[in-house]
């Protein structure tokens, strides 16, 4: 990396990402309707404030390293970031929110900024400050279009139309918080195996903010961690430097590819993603801050230390806990691109380690009996049936992402007819030169995440939802792949800056009046406020539990508290009119505590490995029990107090139960 190139640049940057988060806090405290004590003024200072020690202080530490001419991976930007990341995790999950954290952090954050802010000196840089923050908060609006993420998140769940995989999410989160270990928290604790890594994250967070795991997914991870994304997409672009020679016209067609993926999707599926699926942006996060410590020090980095080997082993595992498509495919695109850098016994015998440890974590993760056999899906039906119809649905999943390897063909063609490749002793000369290795590697990773997509559409009956997370680790480092020669061009062209930054302005102009954003979320406050206003009898009492979850929330320091509600009270578990299987996890998405039973029979037959695979694999038939074998099953499992809710004449009954005593 150009020290003084990116010290020139991240300034700017630094301050786009910072008043982004403040944009979408002031956004968020102003979107309100019911519920405002639920974060306050002051809460959000913090979370600004920890946004801004994780975007600026990598940098800080970085200079000092530099100025004391101590330079190694492992103080470069990218490590020190991941570092950052994690180590402040760690810290609030163990130490929770206090004075001792969150005022130093606060008054850290507010003088780092004052300081990168007084860098700002010209009304161009301020200018591009500005282009920055509209093209973010563009994103950012896109997302909370979708229906995954909602500052109107207790109103939606009143009204019944939160979504599953939010509040699955979320839940899960929540129990790690409470209880150290992923879990569902529907009857008792059962340990879920799949992937968890963002959920521990998360957990890590949480309890910093000590907040809801739902609240932290719908107002905190949408500022801290899209935040983060940004800057770690901005280090990867400054350190992904070529050296080749690049043609003018090779970025046209990818960057109308991307264009076309992110705008004009046929699927209403990708409304809003990826950024609504938190482990898919940690994962890419991770991967990009990787890839930029190999770029950064490509030169340094030959032969390949030991150290960031085995770092880059674990972290290349990890990955398989935050998102299992994108460990899969970044595996094997790391793999290659080490073995081709470095062909040695020494890499390939860690390649093989790592492989055996991956292999080892996917079992753990994913259970073997989840993928049919061929003879068993083929049974009773014909071949050519199978086939057809199978390839319908792949074809139809396939359309959303098909741009993409397009643009990123004809990339690869452009960059290697610069070559002049006539023969194969040309291209011999070019393969062995490892100047395209990142390609060869973006081209493997496409290989496996089209055929993996293909296999498990085949054999598990999975379509567009796992298409994309394979696809999307390839997308977005093939977005960095057009960075660097869009750079380039725009250097070259001769053309006045005024003129390129009113085309820019247009541009953001053109994408804020193709996909409509405020004006939608403006329409659905209305919409809401209104219903909010008029809910019948048993939203009244959803309302009413969740009012009190949150009382129950800070209570349960140091208690191990359960929760039972009877089947039969329907305002609870069919009160998700929207997603009804999201219903049952209410209580431990907004409290971190479990329940007893809560396992509906809809939840067993969803399909859906996450929500009932792992719940009673081990029993025989649905738990439908009375209160009493509630009490006694609480007991069993080691809790010391169980609330029972039900409804009673329109109203939210509650009983305790010490299970070390008496019921009072």
């Amino acid at each position: 990396m150009n020290t003084e190139e990116y010290k020139s640049e991240i300034s700017k940057f630094n301050i786009i990402w910072i008043l982004y988060s403040v944009c979408m806090a002031v956004f968020f405290y102003a979107f309100r309707i019911d519920f405002k004590h639920i974060i306050s003024l002051s809460d959000y200072l913090f979370i600004v404030s920890v946004t801004t020690l994780i975007i600026l202080l990598p940098d800080y530490i970085f200079e000092f390293f530099r100025r004391k001419n101590k330079i190694s991976w492992y103080t470069s930007i990218g490590y020190l970031t991941i570092l950052s990341i994690v180590l402040l995790a760690i810290l609030g999950y163990f130490l929770g929110r206090t004075p001792f954290i969150e005022y130093p952090i606060i008054v850290t954050a507010v003088f780092m900024f004052f300081y990168e802010l007084f860098k700002i000196r010209t009304i161009k840089q301020v200018g591009i400050i500005c282009i920055g923050i509209s093209l973010v908060m563009f994103v950012m609006l896109q997302m909370l279009n979708g229906d995954y993420i909602s500052p109107l998140f207790y109103e939606k769940t009143i009204l019944g139309l939160i979504h599953r995989d939010t509040i699955f999410h979320s839940s899960v989160s929540s129990i790690i918080n409470s209880y150290g270990f992923a879990s569902t928290g529907l009857h008792g604790t059962p340990v879920l195996n799949y992937h968890w890594g963002s959920h521990l994250l998360f957990a890590g967070y949480i309890n910093m903010f000590n907040k809801s795991g739902l609240l932290f997914y719908n107002l905190i991870y949408p500022i801290l961690f899209l935040s983060i994304f940004a800057k770690s997409a901005f280090i990867f672009f400054e350190t992904f430097k070529f050296d080749e020679k690049i043609n003018a016209h090779s970025w046209i067609m990818p960057l109308i590819s991307i264009l076309i993926f992110a705008f004009l999707g046929t699927s209403d599926y990708f409304k809003g993603f990826p950024f609504g699926s938190q482990s898919t942006i940690i994962a890419i996060i991770f991967i990009w801050l990787h890839l930029s410590i190999i770029f950064e020090f490509r030169k340094l980095l030959s032969p390949i230390p030991t150290d960031f080997v085995i770092f880059s082993i674990l972290l290349v595992v990890a990955l398989f806990f935050l998102k299992i498509s994108s460990g899969l495919v970044y595996f094997l695109g790391i793999a290659y691109v080490y073995i081709r850098l470095e062909p040695k016994m020494k890499t390939i015998i860690f390649i093989a380690l790592a492989s055996i440890l991956a292999f080892v974590v996917l079992m753990l993760i994913f259970p073997s009996d989840r993928v049919s056999s061929p003879k068993v899906i083929l049974s009773g039906i014909g071949l050519y049936n199978f086939i057809s119809s199978k390839l319908d649905v792949f074809w139809k999943s396939l359309s959303d992402v098909l741009v993409t390897f397009i643009g990123i063909i004809i990339l690869i063609t452009v960059l290697f007819k610069n070559e002049s490749l006539r023969s194969w002793d040309d291209f011999k000369k070019v393969f062995f030169a490892r100047k395209y290795v990142l390609y060869e590697s973006l081209a493997l990773m496409n290989i496996t995440a089209i055929s993996t997509a293909l296999y498990l559409v085949f054999f598990t009956g999975e379509i567009s939802a796992v298409v994309y997370y394979l696809l999307s680790t390839p997308i977005f480092l093939s977005i960095g792949v057009i960075v660097t020669p869009i750079k380039k061009v725009l250097s070259t062209v001769d053309v006045s800056k005024s003129l390129i930054s009113g085309l820019v302005l247009v541009f953001i102009g053109l994408l804020y009046i193709s996909k409509p954003t405020i004006a939608p979320l403006i329409q659905d406050r209305y919409q809401t406020r209104i219903s909010i206003s008029s809910i019948n009898s048993e939203q009244s009492v959803l309302s009413k539990l969740i009012d009190r979850l949150e009382v129950l929330r800070v209570e349960k320091i140091n208690k191990k508290i359960a929760i039972y509600i009877p089947l039969s009270e329907s305002w609870y578990f069919h009160s998700q009119t929207y997603r009804d299987i999201a219903s049952p996890f209410i209580v431990p998405s907004f409290t971190g505590i479990p329940m007893i039973g809560g396992v509906p029979e809809f939840i067993l037959n969803s399909g859906r490995m996450t929500y009932g695979f792992y719940l009673y694999q081990n029993l025989s038939e649905l738990p439908l029990f009375e209160q009493e074998i509630a009490i006694s099953i609480a007991k069993e499992f080691g809790f010391d107090e169980l609330i029972i809710f039900k409804k009673r004449n329109d109203d939210l009954s509650e009983e305790r139960v010490d299970l070390k005593g008496s019921s009072f």
